[in-house]
């Protein structure tokens, strides 16, 4: 009796092995069986592969943009330390503004809750230079932002207090990719075009 409880204890055990085992064979049948099936009615399957495909790549490419927006930190030095500040009107308190220059330089004059403080505004550039028009993104920025995200140039050095000044002369800081282009190195055309 000893002997054939242990028989019959071992049969699923052994059912359980073989099929860990044929599961490349398993494989191969279901393959086949997919081709036949594809054969049989492709008006069916063609559609549900492309609607899989699609389904596939929105959810890739919403989980990507995800990743960058929410879970990769900026690429800056303490970029949990930087932050945007605008300007809300009492009216709307909904709303955000951009801030005023004038309040702005009020704000970083009484500052004490923060380290520094720098005012960005963003514009695009019409490159007209010579071969195809190109646009190319830049920024006004004002004393001390590139201290405040803590970035320093590769090459050459940041702008200096008196270059904010009315009537200085005109200074620009370019990122390595435009500087390292071949029209980068052509006397440029631009015209400013606020964005």
């Amino acid at each position: 009796m000893d002997l054939l409880r242990r028989v019959f204890g071992a049969l699923p055990d052994a059912a359980w092995l073989r099929r860990q085992f044929t599961a490349d064979a398993e494989i191969a049948q279901d393959v086949r069986h997919g081709v036949r099936m594809l054969r049989k009615s492709p008006g069916f399957v063609i559609p549900a592969v492309f609607i899989l495909a699609l389904g596939l790549g929105g959810t890739v490419s919403i989980a990507t943009l995800l990743d960058t927006l929410l879970f990769e930190p900026l690429p800056y030095a303490d970029s949990d330390r930087i932050v945007t500040v605008w300007q809300q009107p009492m009216e709307r308190p909904e709303d955000r503004e951009d801030v005023a220059p004038a309040n702005f330089i009020d704000w970083r004059e009484r500052s004490r809750s923060f380290e520094s403080m720098a005012a960005v505004i963003p514009y695009s550039l019409d490159y007209t230079g010579g071969g195809d028009p190109e646009v190319f993104f830049g920024a006004q920025v004002t004393t001390g932002f590139f201290e405040a995200i803590g970035t320093t140039p590769a090459i050459g050095r940041t702008f200096l207090p008196e270059e904010h000044v009315k009537g200085a002369r005109q200074v620009v800081i370019i990122s390595h990719g435009l500087w390292q282009r071949p029209s980068a190195s052509r006397q440029p055309s631009c015209r400013y075009a606020s964005t």
